[in-house]
């Protein structure tokens, strides 16, 4: 196993077939992430796997040059489709924001003070009864305050944009991932360790997910192991998002709030939960 851990890291360092997730790839192997994607992806689209693996190895070769790390490919959203596919995108796909579960409150010394939904969940209670027609209720509970997963979910609602607080890997690929691909492709804003990064453009520009990522600055995971074992709920650690990040996000949610004005989308004044994901909805019943 030892032998197999140095072949893989040996690869990422040469960056074998323009790929540099080898030794991610050598610990997913046997797991349920990587039976699905290979599944859903490689076999069921083996021509837009080939497509977005050639657009992955371009988007990494620019990360190594400092150029296109946040953004998903220069030619812009769904090129690599080909223009019919990427117009059928843009006619059929929500945008959706996506933040990682870790940034919830965590419970300190096990006298409460956590997110009151569960930390390892999709679920949040205040985005559960939030109403734009209404002014902000009180809070279900006083972690939620200073919780960036409100802010940034109220903030989706606003815009009009689908809203998911991602837990697995194998979820992120069911929930974002292959409905995407399905649909022609999507639009995503996910915020996420920089080791992920390159995890997640792989299969994102598969689908033909026009992607920016958002990177923590702190309590992110720092290597593959640490990593796998967040995916499964063991995550000590709340990831941290600077100010820069937030503003990023909120530069982003104009931009997509006047796509959506421009689209004559209107924004939703509640959310439904659909599956693992917060869809906006004009009224409870729709």
């Amino acid at each position: 196993m030892r032998l197999c851990e140095g072949l893989f890291q040996e690869f990422d360092r040469r960056g074998f077939l323009g790929v540099r997730i080898w030794e991610f790839i050598g610990y997913s192997l046997g797991r349920p992430y990587a039976h699905y994607v290979a599944r859903e992806l490689a076999l069921r689209h083996p021509l837009r796997f080939a497509r977005g693996f050639l657009a992955y190895r371009r988007f990494v070769r620019e990360k190594s040059a400092g150029a296109g790390v946040f953004r998903a490919a220069p030619e812009g959203w769904g090129a690599h489709l080909g223009p019919r596919a990427a117009k059928a995108a843009a006619e059929v796909s929500r945008p959706i924001v996506a933040v990682g579960y870790c940034q919830k409150p965590l419970e300190r010394n096990g006298n409460g003070g956590g997110c009151p939904a569960g930390r390892f969940t999709h679920a949040c209670l205040y985005l559960d009864g939030l109403d734009l027609a209404r002014p902000d209720g009180d809070l279900p509970a006083p972690a939620c305050k200073g919780c960036l997963v409100r802010v940034i979910g109220r903030e989706a609602l606003k815009a009009g944009v689908s809203f998911n607080i991602m837990t697995t890997a194998l979820d992120v690929a069911r929930d974002i991932m292959v409905p995407a691909i399905n649909n022609g492709g999507g639009r995503a804003l996910l915020a996420v360790c920089p080791i992920t990064v390159e995890i997640a453009a792989l299969p994102l520009l598969v689908c033909g997910i026009d992607f920016s990522f958002v990177t923590y600055n702190g309590g992110n995971c720092q290597d593959y192991a640490s990593w796998l074992l967040a995916d499964r709920g063991h995550k000590l650690e709340r990831a941290i998002l600077g100010g820069q990040g937030l503003a990023n996000i909120r530069a982003a949610l104009q931009d997509l709030a006047q796509d959506a004005q421009k689209q004559g989308r209107a924004p939703g004044l509640r959310f439904a939960r659909r599956g693992n994901t917060y869809i906006p909805v004009a009224s409870p019943t729709c």
